[in-house]
């Protein structure tokens, strides 16, 4: 799993920021924490706009919770359990 190239065929500009996080830096710790959890997500059904909102919830969830232990990965992830469930 490649950050960039997941952002890209999504059309997303991995250098874009959201708060002080860009998406290629939320990109590389959501896929760790796939990888950490190992979850089976499938990337290319996830359509441009889901991530945006995948991102928002990360966002929101660094605000919410604190670095330790996924806290905010999962944050996200739950946040978006249905959406998620969508890529099997």
């Amino acid at each position: 799993m490649n950050a960039t190239k997941i952002l890209k065929s999504a059309g997303l500009r991995p250098s874009d920021s959201m708060f002080s996080v860009n998406n290629e830096d939320m990109m590389e710790r959501l896929l760790e924490f796939i990888r950490k959890w190992d979850m089976s997500i499938q990337f290319r059904k996830i359509s441009k706009e889901d991530w945006e909102i995948l991102f928002f919830s990360y966002t929101d969830s660094i605000i919410d919770y604190h670095l330790e232990n996924n806290h905010q990965e999962r944050g996200a992830f739950l946040s978006n359990e249905n959406m998620l469930k969508n890529t099997d």
